[in-house]
């Protein structure tokens, strides 16, 4: 996790990024009250027909589980949805969609000067530059289409804690004392959702989270 001014930047992979608190849905006011670190906003590319599709039983599958586990004991489902759009946020950079392919720059002229403390940073950012923001912030690409998806804050995934052993040592410890524990509310969890006709298709560490 990256700690950001006014944010948290939680880590990003294949399904996106994922912030907290949220950010904001355009004229939707009733979102207003997920805006606290108990929430998070997943940003993910909806650029094709496919992605669209898995967003859209994702939403629906969460109205399910909303109701079999409305505590959130085991589930984080979507709480509230909308199209993502251009916004100022202190976790988020936006890519240039004209530059070429290879430089995937990363780049705007205020982090630059902020990052490099140059007056007039240059428009080829360096590989050090490019890695920085790259680790460290949600990158989109201006231009694209992405949907913003509003869930309660889980805790760390297995895979992040598993990842630093030094800084997570105690919660290590605490997994592999409890693992018996873990496993039954996971193939609890697992119950839950074949009972009601649902597949998760994607278990594994990076999808399997833990909230002290």
């Amino acid at each position: 996790m990256y700690n950001q001014t006014g944010g948290l930047f939680l880590g990003k992979g294949g399904f996106g990024c994922v912030i907290t608190p949220p950010v904001l849905c355009k004229n939707k006011t009733e979102t207003k009250k997920y805006m606290s670190s108990k929430y998070i906003s997943k940003i993910i590319k909806t650029q094709t027909r496919h992605q669209s599709a898995t967003i859209d039983d994702e939403i629906k599958h969460g109205n399910v589980i909303r109701n079999i586990d409305p505590n959130g004991k085991y589930f984080s489902p979507i709480l509230a949805h909308c199209d993502y759009y251009n916004q100022r946020h202190p976790d988020i950079v936006y890519l240039k969609s004209n530059l070429p392919s290879y430089f995937k720059s990363y780049y705007t002229t205020s982090t630059a000067k902020k990052l490099t403390g140059s007056k007039n940073p240059s428009h080829s950012p360096t590989p050090n530059y490019v890695s920085s923001v790259k680790d460290n912030k949600c990158t989109l690409t201006r231009g694209e289409k992405y949907t913003n998806l509003i869930l309660r804050y889980a805790g760390k995934s297995i895979k992040q804690i598993f990842d630093d052993k030094t800084t997570n040592a105690p919660i290590i410890q605490f997994i592999t004392q409890n693992y018996p524990q873990i496993m039954y509310h996971l193939c609890k969890a697992l119950f839950l959702l074949h009972e009601n006709h649902i597949a998760h298709k994607d278990i594994k560490p990076a999808n399997i989270t833990i909230k002290f």
